[in-house]
């Protein structure tokens, strides 16, 4: 642990830790905006010109779609965070490296995102609701509860980037041993 602090303490990491940081913001906004982008126009059209109830449902199907998406894709820009603290790999080859990690871990990675996204927005919303003049004291705990799942979301995820990459080396090791074993019978059928 105390090397794994050292490590995160040093200045290469911090710069490389930015520039992935940057990256995965800027990739995460573009995704944002292009989809909300989408859904509003595609809501204005049908909304304005061919108004039925299957094209609506399309809609809804669409942005459900999206948002999915979002929270698979979410998992593995966190995990690219983690990857550049904790392995030494930045930008875009971080964002790599975490896909290849996660790879067959998508469901569980969407279900975490699920779980942080909807709490996120369920506090933000009693923030919103609760904080007035007259209690003030709602608010701060509705943003103190907001930064505690924030830090919680990173345990979670380097938690979630040590796991995935134990099932990483499961999946190449009996990919190996199913190599080994199908040269073994091409040898022994000869």
């Amino acid at each position: 642990m105390a090397e794994t602090v050292r490590r995160l303490v040093g200045k290469g990491s911090c710069k490389g830790v930015l520039f992935t940081s940057m990256y995965v913001h800027f990739v995460s906004t573009g995704f944002l905006l292009v989809s909300i982008w989408l859904v509003t126009n595609y809501y204005i059209i049908v909304m304005n010109f061919f108004y039925n109830p299957v094209t609506a449902a399309f809609l809804r199907i669409v942005g459900v779609g999206l948002l999915v998406k979002f929270l698979e894709w979410s998992v593995i820009w966190n995990v690219s965070i983690v990857v550049s603290m904790l392995e030494g790999v930045h930008g875009a080859d971080a964002l790599g490296l975490s896909v290849y990690l996660c790879r067959g871990s998508e469901r569980r990675g969407f279900l975490l995102m699920l779980v942080f996204f909807v709490s996120g927005i369920g506090l933000r919303f009693a923030c919103f609701y609760g904080g007035s003049r007259e209690k003030r004291w709602r608010m701060v705990a509705g943003v103190g509860l907001i930064c505690m799942g924030k830090v919680m979301k990173w345990i979670i995820c380097v938690i979630y980037f040590y796991r995935c990459k134990e099932w990483t080396e499961e999946r190449v090791e009996d990919e190996e041993n199913r190599t080994a074993i199908d040269c073994s019978r091409i040898r022994a059928g000869k």
